[in-house]
């Protein structure tokens, strides 16, 4: 279940504080101290004793000449006076794992009095919620490359507000030819002093295997500088560049004009492929996609669909208004599904509920939805205290489990036509067809009218993998 904690962590209005001046511009929080033990912070964030959470801010400007300490409070009670520092700026990020059931956690900043420190994207992810393991949630690095492989992209600089949702990955197969890169998607993407222009292709998400990237040779060709994946940019040194991927990856391949004088400079021919071996160039061509809705995923078990359509069920989902319910003591009992039991009562079960937390059947407590060692649903609700009641209120409230045992539906993909494609150039006086890509490169004058003709005149769209999300 993917979710997001801090609500306002975008900072489009400013937080509470206490001898403190603060004020937001452009989605940045500029917090001042006035006086002694002066501080900002957010409250109200509930925490799950024996969850693992992953705590980020970015810090754009420190005035401080100390560490900014931020320490953790459960209403108005310390709970850690040391719980991080903040020292130089860039991006700070913190797994734990809380000790504590909390209602109302607090995270205060304290910075150096008559200092101002200034913040961009506050977050809080419950990562047991979103199913990670504690092997892939040992240090942020193992977090980012499990996230990229569970949701298909990078951990995002900034998620907004999410109290928890479900995320179906729905299995697409993409049908395209040899050439993988989408020569049309090639957009400038800065330009710096000194008359640097950096263009790049979109990013693509690749399976695990060998790739091989190529170009035209000859002369007034501009030079691809680099090519990330996920996290990792590697310089590109000698022609045709290979590169292997252990595991499904993000690429995107970059290019740059840094030097040279005013002209046209082009960009041929560049294909990326399966192998070891350059083959000959063939133009990248899109013949559609199949996909496969109502596909659920949770941790590391999901629900497939093979090449020939038919879909492997690991999940089912159920609307808890339809199931019978039973109250015993403060725990509504349903009972109707077949679910996978954990093995040991303190274990978690492979659900997810928008309404309900999951947690395993020793701990459940208000707010929370457990599965039993015997197959039912538990769930703690003050809010009701008869089952009529409850069952009523239930009504288009759903529930994603794991199945006991998995089913298979064998369904026929629907046949698609496909057609020879090519490059294609979107400007104001038509299309163009081409296996050539032409790029002017300009003198530091020319930059800013580049730059406008360029956003004018090009269309620039990125293809990727997509989650959607209910």
């Amino acid at each position: 279940m993917l979710n997001q904690l801090i609500d306002n962590g975008d900072f489009a209005i400013a937080p509470s504080k206490y001898n403190c001046s603060v004020s937001v511009a452009n989605n940045e929080l500029s917090a001042t101290v006035t006086a002694a033990g002066g501080y900002w912070g957010k409250t109200g964030i509930e925490l799950v004793s024996g969850h693992t959470y992953l705590w980020k801010i970015d810090l754009t400007e420190k005035g401080s000449s100390s560490n900014i300490r931020v320490a953790l409070y459960n209403n108005g009670a310390l709970v850690d006076s040391g719980w991080n520092y903040l020292g130089v700026t860039g991006e700070k990020t913190k797994i734990f794992t809380s000790s504590i059931n909390a209602t109302n956690a607090q995270f205060f900043f304290y910075g150096g009095v008559n200092k101002t420190d200034k913040y961009k994207a506050f977050m809080l992810i419950d990562l047991t919620l979103c199913g990670f393991t504690s092997d892939e949630t040992a240090s942020v690095d193992a977090l980012k490359t499990a996230w990229l492989s569970k949701y298909g992209y990078p951990l995002p600089q900034y998620i907004p507000y999410n109290a928890g949702s479900i995320v179906s990955n729905n299995a697409t197969y993409q049908l395209t030819g040899k050439n993988l890169l989408d020569a049309s998607t090639l957009a400038l993407r800065d330009v710096t002093g000194g008359g640097v222009m950096r263009y790049a292709f979109a990013p693509i998400l690749l399976p695990a295997g060998t790739y091989i990237l190529s170009k035209a040779a000859g002369t007034n060709q501009c030079y691809l500088t680099n090519i990330t994946t996920g996290y990792t940019t590697t310089s590109i040194a000698s022609w045709p560049f290979s590169f292997t991927l252990t595991e499904p990856n993000t690429v995107m391949v970059r290019t740059a004009l840094e030097s040279g004088s005013e002209g046209q400079y082009n960009l041929s021919n560049v294909q990326l492929e399966e192998g070891t071996t350059a083959t000959t160039y063939e133009p990248f061509h899109d013949g559609g996609s199949i996909v496969a809705d109502s596909l659920n995923g949770i941790g590391t078990v999901a629900d497939e669909q093979d090449a020939s359509g038919a879909i492997i069920r690991r999940f089912a989902s159920v609307d808890l208004g339809d199931l019978s319910w039973t109250l015993s003591g403060s725990i509504f009992v349903g009972a109707g599904i077949s679910p996978k039991i954990p093995t040991m009562a303190h274990e978690l079960a492979n659900i997810a509920c928008a309404k309900y937390i999951p947690i395993d059947s020793n701990h459940i407590a208000n707010g929370n939805v457990a599965i039993s060692s015997g197959g039912k649903i538990w769930i703690m609700d003050s809010a009701y205290t008869d089952a009529a009641t409850f069952t009523t209120a239930m009504s288009g409230v759903y529930l994603v489990y794991e199945l006991a045992t998995e089913t298979t539906d064998a369904t026929t993909p629907a046949s698609l036509t496909t057609q020879k494609g090519y490059n294609l150039l979107r400007t104001v006086s038509g299309d163009i067809q081409s296996a050539e890509i032409s790029i002017r490169y300009v003198t530091d004058e020319g930059i800013a009218d580049l730059v406008d003709t360029f956003k004018e005149y090009v269309d620039y769209r990125i293809i990727g993998a997509i989650n959607a999300e209910h």
